[in-house]
């Protein structure tokens, strides 16, 4: 099935109680348009014929022409109209014709009827006359957290589709996230070190956010008739940028580069609140032991420091509580720069089209030695996913609009999926509590959007 394509409308997160971050100045401006008008105001898109018989120089934006032009040459060297999986087949290619922006160019009309009548692959790589255009996707879901019933393993995101007749998509984005959970692991085991001697909170906890991309040049394909468009020149090849946080401790003092600590006790006293107020509907989140009793408006802005810090005062919403104060941001910022810096050296000469595609982004987190717990910490892991989630679709956006004038293409892919995963040493009371059940035999291996997974506690494995 094709996909349609949009100008990047961005999937937002859930609103938030507390002021999210957000783009300053023009950069925020020019996101927020493209929110409301699709892109349009920026780069309108015009509707050009997009199945292309390049040796008849002949060019089709309407499904039924399209048909009635395929039947005709099928039967005339056939000598009989098309049947059963010949009909599908031409019916398959004719709706190419209503897609307005992906370009199916099929070299000659023989290879077209081929297809049609034998199913012989063609295998042209599609074409594009906006290459930074990602796929329309489904309305966004809210963010779940699950537990994954196994030990982590790499996982696989779906592509799009790479070729059309018939559709074939690229390899699907392969995560090391084994591998992304032991360099959190290994930090905050370096962490402690640091700070041996000092007393430090029980538990730690530290997170990366990292995407996969897909870099693919690109060349100008010179229309026999009609505008011209944009098609791979070569292999694509994988790539990864990422950024990581701070270690987090379980207390209100929070451990920051050069041995120094910054008191987070007003943030975490607002961001107990916002998980309070944000998850009391949640399909799983809301089994949380924070609402365990009604505790009213601004408990947790008022109680006292002893009657919260048992079970509330951990790692994960201290870690929560700075990626709103601005670390969430930062992260992106870090991500994006990445991305940038990843997509230049791979162009090599200015000037030359390359499409940059983000595959999946994933979040990585380790609570040492403890696993999450069923007071708040869950809420706090699917706050900083939401926040992270909304910030790099913004800044993917600005980043798209700056990057174009260069000839490098910054799109999402079909299936762009954003997911968590988390694992910790050992377990911890109320593992499971506000999370859903594991399936039996486990999650699959495949990335699912907008959800956490916790895996079982124990020892991660190095990366090969």
């Amino acid at each position: 099935m094709r996909e349609r394509l949009e100008a990047d409308r961005p999937i937002t997160a859930q609103a938030d109680t507390r002021a999210t971050p957000s783009t300053p100045g023009k950069a925020r401006a020019f996101a927020a348009l493209q929110r409301l008008a699709g892109n349009a105001a920026v780069n309108r898109l015009v509707a050009q014929p997009v199945l292309v018989i390049e040796d008849q120089g002949k060019r089709l934006d309407n499904e039924a022409e399209a048909a009635k032009f395929l039947e005709a040459a099928f039967t005339e060297q056939y000598g009989e109209p098309p049947a059963g999986a010949q009909q599908t087949r031409l019916r398959e290619m004719a709706t190419a014709a209503n897609d307005p922006e992906v370009v199916d160019p099929i070299p000659t009309l023989a290879a077209a009827v081929d297809y049609i009548g034998k199913g012989v692959a063609i295998n042209a790589p599609r074409g594009s006359y906006n290459p930074e255009r990602s796929p329309v996707r489904g309305a966004p879901s809210e963010w779940g957290y699950g537990m994954a019933g196994r030990q982590p393993s790499p996982i696989e995101a779906p592509q799009s589709p790479q070729y059309d007749f018939p559709t074939a998509a690229h390899p699907p984005a392969k995560v090391d996230v084994p591998g992304m959970l032991f360099g959190q692991q290994k930090a905050i085991t370096k962490k402690r070190a640091e700070h041996a001697g000092e007393e430090v909170g029980k538990n730690l906890f530290r997170y990366r956010v990292e995407a996969r991309l897909r870099v693919t040049p690109m060349e100008l394909t010179k229309a026999a008739a009609g505008p011209d468009y944009y098609q791979s020149s070569g292999p694509s090849k994988s790539a990864s940028a990422g950024a990581d946080s701070d270690v987090h401790q379980s207390k209100f003092d929070q451990l920051i580069p050069g041995g120094k600590r910054e008191r987070k006790e007003a943030s975490m006293r607002k961001e107990l609140q916002t998980i309070h107020d944000r998850y009391k509907d949640h399909k799983t989140l809301k089994d949380m032991s924070i609402y365990s009793r009604d505790r009213g408006d601004d408990y947790f802005e008022a109680a006292s420091s002893n009657a919260i810090s048992t079970m509330f005062v951990h790692s994960e919403v201290q870690a929560a509580a700075d990626a709103h104060d601005g670390t969430a941001k930062s992260l992106v910022a870090g991500l994006i720069a990445a991305i940038e810096l990843q997509a230049k050296a791979e162009q090599g000469v200015p000037g030359k089209p390359i499409r940059v595609v983000v595959e999946t982004v994933t979040m990585a987190g380790f609570s040492a030695p403890n696993t999450v717990c069923g007071n708040a910490c869950k809420g706090a892991l699917v706050h900083i996913a939401e926040m992270l989630d909304a910030e790099f679709t913004d800044a993917r956006a600005v980043a798209k609009a700056a990057l174009k004038p260069s000839f490098i293409f910054l799109r999402g892919t079909a299936g762009l999926s954003f997911s968590a995963h988390i694992q910790g040493e050992k377990d911890f009371q109320g593992k499971g509590k506000g999370a859903a059940s594991a399936p039996p035999g486990g999650v699959g291996t495949e990335a699912a959007n907008r959800q956490v997974f916790e895996y079982e506690p124990g020892p991660t494995k190095k990366k090969k």
